[in-house]
Protein backbone atom coordinates (compact mmCIF):
# COMPACT_ATOMS: atom_id res chain seq x y z
CA UNK A 1 0.00 0.00 0.00
CA UNK A 2 2.83 2.46 1.07
CA UNK A 3 6.08 2.44 -1.21
CA UNK A 4 8.13 3.91 2.06
CA UNK A 5 9.73 1.47 4.99
CA UNK A 6 8.99 3.90 8.01
CA UNK A 7 6.35 1.71 9.78
CA UNK A 8 6.64 3.69 13.33
CA UNK A 9 3.38 5.49 14.60
CA UNK A 10 3.73 6.55 18.01
CA UNK A 11 6.97 7.58 19.85
CA UNK A 12 8.05 9.08 23.16
CA UNK A 13 10.72 11.79 23.53
CA UNK A 14 11.78 12.95 26.88
CA UNK A 15 14.06 16.24 27.34
CA UNK A 16 15.17 17.43 31.14
CA UNK A 17 12.13 19.26 31.41
CA UNK A 18 10.21 17.60 28.76
CA UNK A 19 8.14 14.29 27.40
CA UNK A 20 6.45 14.82 23.98
CA UNK A 21 4.35 12.08 22.85
CA UNK A 22 5.30 11.79 18.95
CA UNK A 23 2.31 10.78 16.75
CA UNK A 24 3.09 10.18 12.59
CA UNK A 25 0.83 9.84 9.49
CA UNK A 26 1.54 6.15 9.48
CA UNK A 27 -2.21 5.07 9.97
CA UNK A 28 -3.87 7.15 7.29
CA UNK A 29 -0.79 6.23 4.88
CA UNK A 30 -1.33 3.01 5.21
CA UNK A 31 -5.10 3.13 3.36
CA UNK A 32 -4.10 6.59 1.36
CA UNK A 33 -4.15 4.35 -1.88
CA UNK A 34 -7.19 2.80 -1.02
CA UNK A 35 -10.24 2.97 -3.30
CA UNK A 36 -12.88 2.11 -0.75
CA UNK A 37 -11.78 3.90 2.80
CA UNK A 38 -15.09 5.76 2.56
CA UNK A 39 -16.69 2.59 3.13
CA UNK A 40 -14.17 0.88 5.59
CA UNK A 41 -14.20 0.27 9.51
CA UNK A 42 -10.51 -0.54 10.44
CA UNK A 43 -9.65 -2.53 13.16
CA UNK A 44 -6.96 -2.56 15.50
CA UNK A 45 -4.72 -5.32 17.14
CA UNK A 46 -2.08 -4.41 19.51
CA UNK A 47 0.74 -7.12 20.12
CA UNK A 48 3.10 -5.91 23.13
CA UNK A 49 6.41 -8.21 23.34
CA UNK A 50 10.04 -8.43 21.73
CA UNK A 51 11.16 -11.64 20.18
CA UNK A 52 8.01 -14.36 20.38
CA UNK A 53 5.91 -11.08 19.20
CA UNK A 54 7.79 -10.32 16.39
CA UNK A 55 7.91 -14.01 14.95
CA UNK A 56 4.17 -13.37 15.32
CA UNK A 57 3.95 -10.09 13.25
CA UNK A 58 5.70 -11.87 11.09
CA UNK A 59 3.23 -14.24 10.48
CA UNK A 60 0.25 -12.23 10.53
CA UNK A 61 1.00 -9.23 8.25
CA UNK A 62 3.78 -10.70 6.03
CA UNK A 63 5.77 -8.47 7.31
CA UNK A 64 9.72 -9.56 6.14
CA UNK A 65 11.88 -7.77 9.41
CA UNK A 66 10.41 -6.72 12.81
CA UNK A 67 13.02 -4.82 15.37
CA UNK A 68 12.24 -7.58 18.49
CA UNK A 69 12.46 -4.44 20.88
CA UNK A 70 11.04 -1.13 20.68
CA UNK A 71 11.76 2.17 23.31
CA UNK A 72 9.31 3.00 25.97
CA UNK A 73 6.40 4.35 24.28
CA UNK A 74 7.37 3.60 20.49
CA UNK A 75 4.81 2.36 18.50
CA UNK A 76 4.95 0.42 15.07
CA UNK A 77 1.53 0.22 12.55
CA UNK A 78 1.49 -2.99 10.26
CA UNK A 79 -1.31 -3.34 7.81
CA UNK A 80 -2.64 -6.85 7.29
CA UNK A 81 -2.19 -6.83 3.26
CA UNK A 82 -5.28 -9.59 2.48
CA UNK A 83 -7.47 -7.01 4.62
CA UNK A 84 -6.40 -3.73 2.48
CA UNK A 85 -9.79 -3.78 0.50
CA UNK A 86 -11.92 -5.40 2.60
CA UNK A 87 -14.24 -3.44 4.95
CA UNK A 88 -12.79 -3.70 7.91
CA UNK A 89 -8.93 -3.43 7.20
CA UNK A 90 -6.94 -4.77 10.58
CA UNK A 91 -3.99 -2.31 12.01
CA UNK A 92 -1.79 -4.64 13.84
CA UNK A 93 0.42 -2.32 16.24
CA UNK A 94 3.74 -3.50 17.32
CA UNK A 95 4.87 -2.33 20.68
CA UNK A 96 7.47 -3.74 23.86
CA UNK A 97 7.42 -2.96 27.19
CA UNK A 98 11.56 -2.45 27.87
CA UNK A 99 13.06 -2.00 31.29
CA UNK A 100 12.56 1.42 33.30
CA UNK A 101 16.23 2.84 32.58
CA UNK A 102 15.34 3.07 28.55
CA UNK A 103 14.99 6.62 26.95
CA UNK A 104 12.57 7.56 24.69
CA UNK A 105 13.45 8.04 21.22
CA UNK A 106 12.59 10.55 18.59
CA UNK A 107 10.83 10.00 15.63
CA UNK A 108 13.22 9.39 12.46
CA UNK A 109 12.58 12.40 10.62
CA UNK A 110 11.21 11.28 6.50
CA UNK A 111 9.87 13.49 4.46
CA UNK A 112 7.28 10.80 3.67
CA UNK A 113 5.44 11.10 7.01
CA UNK A 114 4.18 14.11 9.01
CA UNK A 115 4.88 13.92 12.31
CA UNK A 116 3.00 15.66 15.46
CA UNK A 117 4.54 16.79 18.52
CA UNK A 118 1.59 16.69 21.59
CA UNK A 119 3.88 17.81 24.79
CA UNK A 120 2.87 16.16 28.24
CA UNK A 121 1.44 18.86 30.14
CA UNK A 122 1.37 18.26 34.04
CA UNK A 123 0.68 20.89 36.09
CA UNK A 124 2.48 21.53 39.17
CA UNK A 125 4.75 18.41 38.90
CA UNK A 126 7.80 16.62 37.40
CA UNK A 127 7.73 15.65 33.88
CA UNK A 128 6.55 12.02 32.59
CA UNK A 129 9.46 9.76 32.87
CA UNK A 130 9.19 7.94 29.61
CA UNK A 131 7.56 4.67 31.11
CA UNK A 132 5.32 6.14 32.69
CA UNK A 133 3.87 8.60 29.40
CA UNK A 134 4.05 4.80 28.07
CA UNK A 135 2.24 3.29 30.00
CA UNK A 136 -0.70 6.10 29.13
CA UNK A 137 -0.10 5.37 25.78
CA UNK A 138 -1.21 1.46 25.98
CA UNK A 139 -4.18 1.97 28.80
CA UNK A 140 -5.49 4.83 27.85
CA UNK A 141 -4.81 6.05 24.24
CA UNK A 142 -4.75 3.40 22.15
CA UNK A 143 -7.18 1.35 24.50
CA UNK A 144 -10.60 2.77 23.52
CA UNK A 145 -9.20 2.26 19.66
CA UNK A 146 -8.73 -1.51 19.88
CA UNK A 147 -10.45 -4.82 19.53
CA UNK A 148 -7.33 -7.17 21.35
CA UNK A 149 -4.19 -6.52 23.51
CA UNK A 150 -1.96 -9.42 22.40
CA UNK A 151 0.69 -9.90 25.39
CA UNK A 152 3.71 -12.70 24.89
CA UNK A 153 4.05 -13.82 28.47
CA UNK A 154 7.70 -15.58 27.24
CA UNK A 155 8.89 -11.81 26.33
CA UNK A 156 7.24 -10.03 29.57
CA UNK A 157 8.87 -12.09 32.41
CA UNK A 158 6.51 -14.88 32.43
CA UNK A 159 3.06 -14.99 33.69
CA UNK A 160 3.75 -12.69 36.85
CA UNK A 161 5.25 -10.19 34.42
CA UNK A 162 2.17 -9.95 32.60
CA UNK A 163 0.05 -10.02 35.80
CA UNK A 164 1.99 -7.06 36.79
CA UNK A 165 2.08 -5.01 33.83
CA UNK A 166 -2.23 -5.42 33.12
CA UNK A 167 -2.07 -4.46 37.39
CA UNK A 168 -0.55 -1.28 35.80
CA UNK A 169 -2.57 -0.29 33.50
CA UNK A 170 -5.73 -1.17 35.72
CA UNK A 171 -4.99 1.43 38.27
CA UNK A 172 -4.87 3.87 35.17
CA UNK A 173 -7.62 6.12 34.79
CA UNK A 174 -11.01 5.13 33.07
CA UNK A 175 -9.30 5.57 28.96
CA UNK A 176 -13.06 6.22 27.36
CA UNK A 177 -16.92 6.43 27.85
CA UNK A 178 -17.18 3.40 25.49
CA UNK A 179 -20.05 0.50 26.46
CA UNK A 180 -18.27 -2.06 28.26
CA UNK A 181 -19.42 -4.66 25.64
CA UNK A 182 -17.11 -2.96 23.24
CA UNK A 183 -13.44 -2.84 25.45
CA UNK A 184 -10.70 -5.12 23.73
CA UNK A 185 -10.23 -7.95 24.80
CA UNK A 186 -7.31 -9.38 26.47
CA UNK A 187 -5.00 -12.64 24.81
CA UNK A 188 -2.29 -13.60 27.21
CA UNK A 189 0.27 -15.90 24.21
CA UNK A 190 2.24 -18.89 26.05
CA UNK A 191 4.68 -21.64 24.84
CA UNK A 192 4.21 -24.91 25.64
CA UNK A 193 4.03 -28.44 23.97
CA UNK A 194 0.40 -29.20 25.52
CA UNK A 195 -2.97 -26.80 24.89
CA UNK A 196 -4.77 -29.15 27.98
CA UNK A 197 -3.37 -26.45 30.68
CA UNK A 198 -4.57 -22.99 29.50
CA UNK A 199 -7.55 -22.72 31.53
CA UNK A 200 -5.18 -23.24 34.55
CA UNK A 201 -2.85 -21.04 33.44
CA UNK A 202 -6.09 -18.36 33.10
CA UNK A 203 -7.07 -19.12 36.47
CA UNK A 204 -3.63 -18.82 38.20
CA UNK A 205 -3.04 -15.19 36.33
CA UNK A 206 -6.64 -14.13 37.53
CA UNK A 207 -5.56 -15.30 41.17
CA UNK A 208 -2.52 -13.30 40.49
CA UNK A 209 -3.92 -10.30 39.19
CA UNK A 210 -6.46 -10.20 42.16
CA UNK A 211 -3.13 -9.92 44.42
CA UNK A 212 -1.45 -7.38 42.16
CA UNK A 213 -4.77 -4.95 42.33
CA UNK A 214 -7.81 -4.76 43.64
CA UNK A 215 -9.53 -3.70 40.61
CA UNK A 216 -11.11 -5.90 38.44
CA UNK A 217 -9.63 -6.77 35.19
CA UNK A 218 -13.35 -6.99 33.45
CA UNK A 219 -13.68 -3.22 34.54
CA UNK A 220 -11.24 -2.67 31.38
CA UNK A 221 -11.34 -5.79 29.26
CA UNK A 222 -14.39 -7.78 27.46
CA UNK A 223 -12.18 -10.47 27.68
CA UNK A 224 -9.15 -12.80 28.59
CA UNK A 225 -7.94 -15.78 26.19
CA UNK A 226 -4.78 -17.54 26.33
CA UNK A 227 -3.09 -19.20 23.65
CA UNK A 228 -0.51 -22.03 23.53
CA UNK A 229 1.51 -21.94 20.91
CA UNK A 230 4.08 -25.12 20.05
CA UNK A 231 7.55 -24.69 20.71
CA UNK A 232 9.54 -23.16 18.15
CA UNK A 233 11.14 -26.07 16.13
CA UNK A 234 8.30 -28.49 16.15
CA UNK A 235 6.32 -26.74 13.41
CA UNK A 236 6.26 -24.16 10.63
CA UNK A 237 5.71 -20.71 11.44
CA UNK A 238 2.53 -20.56 9.88
CA UNK A 239 1.06 -23.28 11.54
CA UNK A 240 2.42 -22.21 15.06
CA UNK A 241 0.48 -18.93 14.97
CA UNK A 242 -2.92 -20.51 13.29
CA UNK A 243 -4.67 -21.02 16.19
CA UNK A 244 -3.90 -17.44 17.80
CA UNK A 245 -4.72 -15.66 14.37
CA UNK A 246 -8.28 -17.33 14.40
CA UNK A 247 -8.57 -16.25 17.94
CA UNK A 248 -7.56 -12.95 17.01
CA UNK A 249 -10.53 -13.16 14.26
CA UNK A 250 -12.94 -14.42 16.27
CA UNK A 251 -12.38 -11.66 18.76
CA UNK A 252 -11.96 -8.93 16.40
CA UNK A 253 -15.99 -10.32 15.08
CA UNK A 254 -17.16 -10.01 18.12
CA UNK A 255 -16.04 -6.54 19.34
CA UNK A 256 -17.11 -5.86 15.75
CA UNK A 257 -20.62 -6.96 16.56
CA UNK A 258 -21.02 -4.67 19.84
CA UNK A 259 -19.54 -1.86 18.44
CA UNK A 260 -21.75 -1.95 15.30
CA UNK A 261 -24.89 -2.15 17.57
CA UNK A 262 -23.51 1.03 19.80
CA UNK A 263 -22.78 2.38 16.72
CA UNK A 264 -19.23 3.43 17.71
CA UNK A 265 -17.89 1.13 14.78
CA UNK A 266 -15.73 4.34 13.14
CA UNK A 267 -14.97 4.61 9.74
CA UNK A 268 -10.86 4.72 8.59
CA UNK A 269 -11.54 8.75 8.21
CA UNK A 270 -13.38 9.19 11.66
CA UNK A 271 -11.07 6.29 13.30
CA UNK A 272 -7.46 8.51 12.53
CA UNK A 273 -9.34 11.66 13.35
CA UNK A 274 -10.84 10.58 17.07
CA UNK A 275 -7.33 9.06 17.34
CA UNK A 276 -5.52 12.49 16.58
CA UNK A 277 -7.97 14.39 19.28
CA UNK A 278 -7.40 11.42 21.69
CA UNK A 279 -3.69 12.29 21.60
CA UNK A 280 -4.29 15.98 22.10
CA UNK A 281 -6.55 14.92 25.41
CA UNK A 282 -3.85 12.36 27.06
CA UNK A 283 -1.13 15.18 26.93
CA UNK A 284 -3.50 17.97 27.89
CA UNK A 285 -3.42 16.85 31.32
CA UNK A 286 -7.12 16.36 31.44
CA UNK A 287 -7.80 13.08 33.83
CA UNK A 288 -11.18 13.01 32.77
CA UNK A 289 -11.77 9.80 30.17
CA UNK A 290 -11.61 10.60 26.33
CA UNK A 291 -15.27 11.17 25.77
CA UNK A 292 -15.70 10.50 21.59
CA UNK A 293 -18.85 12.62 21.40
CA UNK A 294 -17.64 15.67 22.86
CA UNK A 295 -14.40 14.96 20.57
CA UNK A 296 -16.65 14.82 17.80
CA UNK A 297 -18.26 18.60 18.94
CA UNK A 298 -14.32 19.87 19.49
CA UNK A 299 -15.64 22.89 16.81
CA UNK A 300 -19.23 22.98 16.78
CA UNK A 301 -19.57 22.71 21.13
CA UNK A 302 -23.03 22.91 22.70
CA UNK A 303 -24.18 26.67 23.14
CA UNK A 304 -24.14 27.31 27.17
CA UNK A 305 -27.45 28.35 27.11
CA UNK A 306 -28.86 25.97 25.49
CA UNK A 307 -31.40 24.95 27.80
CA UNK A 308 -32.75 28.45 28.47
CA UNK A 309 -33.52 28.84 24.66
CA UNK A 310 -35.52 25.34 24.86
CA UNK A 311 -37.21 27.27 27.95
CA UNK A 312 -38.34 29.77 25.92
CA UNK A 313 -39.48 28.17 22.97
CA UNK A 314 -41.54 25.94 25.06
CA UNK A 315 -43.10 28.37 26.83
CA UNK A 316 -45.21 29.33 23.54
CA UNK A 317 -46.21 26.01 23.11
CA UNK A 318 -50.03 26.48 24.40
CA UNK A 319 -51.61 22.83 24.48
CA UNK A 320 -50.33 19.39 24.22
CA UNK A 321 -51.41 18.83 20.50
CA UNK A 322 -48.76 21.93 19.92
CA UNK A 323 -46.11 20.14 21.67
CA UNK A 324 -46.28 16.64 20.33
CA UNK A 325 -47.36 18.07 16.55
CA UNK A 326 -44.88 20.99 16.38
CA UNK A 327 -42.74 21.88 19.10
CA UNK A 328 -41.17 17.87 19.86
CA UNK A 329 -40.66 17.01 16.20
CA UNK A 330 -39.35 20.79 15.40
CA UNK A 331 -36.84 20.49 18.56
CA UNK A 332 -35.28 16.65 17.46
CA UNK A 333 -34.66 17.63 14.27
CA UNK A 334 -32.99 20.75 15.03
CA UNK A 335 -31.01 18.33 17.17
CA UNK A 336 -30.26 15.76 14.62
CA UNK A 337 -29.20 18.06 12.03
CA UNK A 338 -26.51 20.41 14.32
CA UNK A 339 -25.13 17.03 15.14
CA UNK A 340 -23.57 16.78 11.30
CA UNK A 341 -20.68 19.02 10.20
CA UNK A 342 -21.12 21.40 7.32
CA UNK A 343 -20.93 19.75 4.05
CA UNK A 344 -22.17 16.23 5.22
CA UNK A 345 -23.43 14.28 2.62
CA UNK A 346 -27.24 14.67 1.87
CA UNK A 347 -28.49 11.24 2.17
CA UNK A 348 -27.01 11.03 5.96
CA UNK A 349 -28.84 13.86 6.12
CA UNK A 350 -32.48 12.41 5.37
CA UNK A 351 -34.52 12.75 8.73
CA UNK A 352 -36.76 9.05 9.35
CA UNK A 353 -40.23 9.91 9.28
Amino acid sequence: MVCCTHSQWLGISTGEKTCDLLESDRAQTLLANSPYIEEQWPSLFVLIGSTCKARAIKELVSVRSVTPTRAHGEVHLHLDPSSAFSKQPIYVADSDIPERHRRGKILPEASCHETVSHSFRQPGIQPLDASSAAGQVHAQLLHPFADVFCLFASDLGGLRGVSRQVAAWLEKPQASLLPTETYPSLIIVTEGSTRTGEKAIKDWFLQNLAADTPRSLFDRFSGLDVVTLSPVGTMSNGARHRRLKDRLMRVRDRISKHRTESRTLFSARHFHAFFRLACQHLTGGNSEPFDFVTAARLHNPVPPDLRQHLSNFLQLVKSPRELIEFAAPTIASSLFLDSYPPDAPSKSLAIPA
